[in-house]
C-alpha cells in the first residue's frame, strides 16, 4: 500500500519513484541520498523548521490531512488560523499574523509547500487551533458528504467561521450542491423531524448548551432557546432543521424566571408536536409552534402549544393544563 501510495503520488520520474522505494524498505542501487520528496520543501523563508512526519501523497488517507496540516502550521510558527481548507491532493491553511494583523496562506501538496497570496483579510473573524477539530479521516468525512449531498465532485473541505463566532467544519463540491456541516469533532450536523424523540432531543442539546435559559421552543426558523445575558440583553440560539446552530442578540428585558433545560422531555414535547395538529379540528392544517417557559410566575415552566388562534397548555409530563 505505501509503495502504491508513493508512486501515484509522485508523478515527477525516476528520482522520486526511487526514493519510493527506499522509504518502502528496497535498497537502491546507488549510494545517492539527495533529499526525499516527503519533507516540504519551502519555496518562501520561514522561521520555523519543517517536520519531517512522513506525509501521505493522498490526503483522504486516515491521518494524512492531520500530517499535512500540521507542517503548515508549523511553518505558521502555531499562529491563530483563520481557514483551512482540504481537498484530495492539496491542504491550505491561512493564518492570522498578530504582529501586522495580516492574513497569510500557505499550501501543501505533492510533499512540499509554499506561500500563497489568497487574497483573505482579517477582518476579526473568529480564529482556532488544529487541535480544536478532529481531521483524522477526512477521506470518511467526504463520503459521509456525498451520500447526503448525493456528489462527490472535487470535494472540500473548509474549517472556517459560521456564525457569531462559532467555527465550524463543511464539505462543498464543485459544481455546488449541499453543502454538509460537521462538528469540531468530525460528527454529521445532520436533518432534524422535531416529532421523533431523538431529533428534539439534539435540538435541545444545540441550543441549550447545558447553560439556564428562560425559554425554548419551536418556530418558523427552527428549534430555539433564549438566554439571559444581562438586564437587558437577550441571546437567541436557533437551531434549523437542516442548518447548524446560529445565534442573535436583542435588547430585551424578561422576568421570566430562569430553569434547567434538562427538565423538558424531548419524548413528551415530540410526541405532542406530532399529535396535536389533529386534534385542532378548526385548522388541522396550521403549522403549530410550541414554548416552554415560566410566564405564569411559577418556577417549573409549562408547555405552550400554539395552532392558529388556539393555544393549548401542558405540563412537563404532557398532561392538559
Amino acid at each position: 500500500m505505501l509503495l502504491r501510495n508513493c508512486i501515484r503520488g509522485c508523478a515527477g520520474g525516476l528520482l522520486v519513484f526511487a526514493l519510493a522505494l527506499g522509504s518502502a524498505g528496497c535498497t537502491p542501487d546507488t549510494p545517492d541520498t539527495p533529499e526525499s520528496p516527503l519533507t516540504p520543501t519551502p519555496s518562501v523563508t520561514s522561521p520555523t523548521a519543517s517536520p519531517t512526519t512522513f506525509v501521505p501523497y493522498g490526503l483522504l488517507l486516515p491521518g494524512a490531512a492531520r500530517e499535512a496540516l500540521a507542517v503548515l502550521q508549523a511553518q505558521a510558527g502555531n499562529a491563530p488560523i483563520l481557514q483551512v481548507t482540504v481537498r484530495a491532493e492539496q491542504a491550505s491553511l491561512t493564518y492570522l499574523n498578530t504582529k501586522t494583523e495580516e492574513a497569510t496562506t500557505l499550501v501543501w501538496e505533492d510533499g512540499k509547500w509554499w506561500e500563497k497570496d489568497s487574497g483573505v483579510l482579517y477582518v476579526e473573524q473568529a480564529t482556532f487551533h488544529l487541535s480544536d477539530f478532529n481531521l483524522e479521516d477526512v477521506g470518511a468525512m467526504f463520503a459521509a458528504a456525498a451520500t447526503i449531498s448525493g456528489s462527490s465532485a472535487d470535494q472540500q473541505l473548509q474549517i472556517n467561521e459560521y456564525n457569531e463566532g462559532r467555527v465550524l467544519m463543511t464539505v462543498t463540491t464543485s459544481p455546488e450542491s449541499v453543502t454538509v456541516f460537521f462538528r469540531p469533532d468530525a460528527t454529521l450536523i445532520r436533518g432534524l423531524d422535531f416529532i421523533v424523540k431523538a431529533d428534539v432531543a439534539e435540538a435541545l442539546r444545540d441550543t441549550c448548551n447545558d447553560v439556564a435559559v428562560i425559554a425554548v421552543g419551536l418556530g418558523q426558523q427552527g428549534f430555539w432557546a433564549d438566554v439571559r445575558r444581562d438586564t437587558d440583553t437577550i441571546e437567541r440560539f436557533i437551531r434549523p432543521a437542516g442548518l447548524p446552530t446560529y445565534s442573535s442578540l436583542r435588547n430585551q428585558s424578561s422576568n421570566l424566571t430562569a430553569f434547567d433545560p434538562a427538565v423538558i422531555d424531548p419524548a413528551v414535547v415530540a410526541s405532542l408536536l406530532n399529535r396535536l395538529p389533529a386534534l385542532v379540528a378548526d385548522n388541522p392544517q396550521a403549522t403549530i409552534e410550541f414554548t416552554a417557559d415560566t410566564r405564569d410566575g411559577v418556577p417549573v415552566p409549562k408547555l405552550y402549544f400554539t395552532l392558529g388562534f388556539t393555544t393549548l397548555v401542558y405540563d412537563l409530563a404532557g398532561n392538559p393544563v
